[in-house]
């Protein structure tokens, strides 16, 4: 959560929802057979048709929104336009292999996103939902690995390789997915 960010971590070790595929010690084939492979490791990807966004926005809709558990769970983010541009650049630049975090530049609070969330939705974000509430109607696992663990994940390989971000930061991002000025 709150320690400074570490090198990628490998597949299964710190990061929910990662894992490894195939037997653990067996070596890759296209690897082995000079193949360039790259992992990418998406964030919490914003879309306002599917996915987190989409369950966020309900309760700000009615009124009710706002952080999830205390709010500072960390969240590294990125719009699906940025993981489609990610994507292409992954695939277009022969320098990258390995493992790639598909985040914004800075990951952010929960509570930050919600506030975000509430201005490009123009409605209240003052309602928690409490982590007990959420724990109860998700059950313990899923609503802590979903939505109370803290990840704090930076692109390190994506800024080194020089990726420029469409969408860096959450504001500006939400109000054009929400019907705000369009940047071209």
């Amino acid at each position: 959560g709150d320690q400074p960010p570490r090198p990628p971590p490998r597949a299964g070790r710190g990061v929910p929802g990662v894992r490894p595929l195939g037997g653990a010690r067996a070596p890759p084939p296209a690897p082995a057979a000079g193949v360039r492979v790259v992992h990418p490791r998406l964030g919490i990807v914003l879309s306002p048709q599917a996915g987190a966004l989409a369950r966020l926005a309900m309760p700000f809709l009615f009124g009710a929104g706002g952080p999830l558990g205390d709010g500072r769970a960390w969240w590294s983010w990125i719009s699906l336009h940025d993981v489609l541009e990610v994507l292409l650049f992954t695939i277009e630049d022969g320098r990258l292999e390995g493992a790639v975090h598909a985040v914004a530049p800075e990951p952010l609070r929960q509570r930050e996103l919600a506030h975000a969330l509430g201005r490009a939705l123009h409605r209240p974000a003052f309602a928690p939902a409490p982590a007990f509430a959420l724990r109860a109607l998700l059950g313990r696992e899923q609503a802590d690995e979903m939505l109370l663990t803290s990840q704090r994940v930076y692109p390190q390989v994506l800024q080194a390789a020089g990726f420029r971000y469409r969408d860096p930061e959450p504001g500006p991002a939400l109000d054009v997915m929400y019907g705000g000025p369009q940047l071209i």
